[in-house]
């Protein structure tokens, strides 16, 4: 043995590793990764959860009986407004079930300002299958990228300016009450998306009488 070794130093040309200071990396390494997938992580979070600007009438409930003959029944007590300032446009709408076996026969749509004059009424708000003629001539107008501008201040009160577009949603008729108890849109502003839930509930009452939620 070296007289090197013996008095504890290393044999020449045999330096050690800093053992400390690649521990000392590691940690500060693993704690950036850690940082940055935390930071991610509540940004996906926040934007779930971020409702956006759009607004809309809250909280109205249906109750409607499906008769005899009946096809279904059209939901459309949803009006959207954008007080923004900035163009909204509509990517998808979720009916969110409750209870029962209440199906939708086809995509929900929309319907346009125009849905005044020629209805000559602002909200369907609800009504059985098939649709009165009245009704059935307004324009249907695809989701997905339906643009929904900023609804001028000085709009005139009951105006087609003031108005903004209703979500229409069809159902089948029930094998017994059934019921959505919420609209969800999905939409974005510029490049960011955003989703919104509207407490609106329909249920529907089977054509053979009453039954619970049916009263």
């Amino acid at each position: 043995m070296s007289d090197a070794a013996q008095n504890g130093y290393p044999a020449a040309g045999r330096v050690p590793a800093p053992a400390s200071g690649k521990r000392r990396t590691w940690t500060a390494a693993i704690v950036a990764i850690l940082l940055i997938v935390a930071a991610l992580i509540v940004l996906v979070v926040t934007r779930l959860h971020d409702e956006g600007p759009l607004e809309g009438d809250a909280g109205l409930a249906v109750t409607i009986p499906v008769r005899p003959g009946d096809t279904g029944v059209a939901w459309g007590n949803l009006e959207l407004y954008n007080h923004s300032g900035e163009m909204i446009v509509l990517d998808r709408i979720e009916a969110v079930h409750g209870h029962g076996d209440l199906a939708l026969i086809r995509e929900p749509y929309i319907w346009g300002a125009d849905r005044l004059a020629i209805a000559n009424s602002r909200s369907l708000v609800a009504y059985q299958l098939p649709l009165p003629t009245e009704w059935a001539s307004i324009p249907e107008h695809p989701v997905k990228g339906y643009e929904i501008p900023p609804m001028p201040a000085d709009a005139p009160a009951g105006s087609e300016q003031a108005i903004g577009p209703e979500i229409v949603i069809e159902v089948g008729p029930p094998t017994q009450a059934a019921s959505i108890d919420k609209i969800r849109v999905h939409y974005h502003v510029g490049g960011r998306s955003y989703v919104k839930e509207f407490d609106n509930s329909l249920t529907v009452c089977p054509a053979r009488g009453q039954e619970p939620g049916c009263g």
